[in-house]
């Protein structure tokens, strides 16, 4: 058996806020790293604090909604999970719904104490593979991984952009890991320190436009430059007319 955990920690609730919604998205970025004859879910547990009011998750498949997997409603941190049974699928969408009732003067935010909140779903299931974490990062990379040195170069890059929201997948050891773009853009975004979470027997997915180079002493760094050299090369022979 495995487990496969799904959520956010990027959120912050309005003060005095009533049937407040954070979303997380696990994309089919992600799950394309699931093997082909899917993952058979056998329950869900879900996880929030004090001032959570009820928690779903959903599973989307072809722009369709297909299943509920769970939910508790309203939140009751007693009984936070139950058994389901349903097969997941290489490519589908899982939407975890946490709503929240904030009666403090201030915002609450994600966090470990009781007086901050967290927005999570567990699925156990079978068989187990190496894929262990899919999460939402709405408010992409700043601050969670260092601005490699590539994009002093050429920040306008889209890889260089770290305020896109990314999906974060992980494996069981969080040893190694992948950024996708998202939601469902399909366009692998991989950081220069880290690998691809996925292993056999999961299919790898296709090779990113765009992947960072591990350093500057890198035999590969002055070809990872070269297009930029030539742009520059050509707006040079345009004003002073080369």
């Amino acid at each position: 058996m495995g487990q496969l955990s799904l959520g956010t920690t990027q959120f912050s609730i309005p003060a005095s806020a009533s049937n407040y919604s954070v979303t997380a998205l696990c994309s089919s970025s992600c799950t394309k790293l699931f093997p082909v004859q899917g993952l058979t879910v056998t329950a869900i547990f879900f996880h929030m604090h004090k001032i959570g009011a009820s928690i779903y998750t959903k599973v989307i498949r072809d722009g369709k909604e297909v299943i509920e997997l769970g939910r508790v409603d309203p939140w009751d941190p007693s009984s936070p999970g139950m058994s389901t049974f349903f097969k997941l699928l290489p490519g589908d969408t899982l939407l975890t719904t946490c709503v929240y009732n904030n009666p403090n003067p201030t915002a609450v935010k994600f966090g470990d104490s009781l007086t901050d909140e967290m927005c999570f779903a567990f699925l156990t299931y079978y068989p187990k593979i190496e894929v262990f974490q899919c999460a939402d990062l709405p408010e992409g990379l700043n601050g969670i991984i260092p601005v490699p040195p590539e994009c002093s170069l050429y920040p306008t890059f889209r890889a260089c952009n770290f305020s896109i929201p990314r999906t974060y997948c992980s494996n069981n050891l969080n040893q190694s890991s992948t950024y996708f773009d998202e939601p469902d853009r399909g366009r692998p975004y991989v950081p220069y320190q880290s690998d691809r979470c996925s292993t056999s027997p999961i299919p790898s997915p296709s090779p990113p436009s765009f992947v960072f180079v591990p350093s500057p002493s890198s035999p590969n760094h002055l070809l990872s430059i070269l297009p930029l050299l030539v742009i520059i090369t050509f707006y040079f022979s345009l004003d002073y007319g080369v």
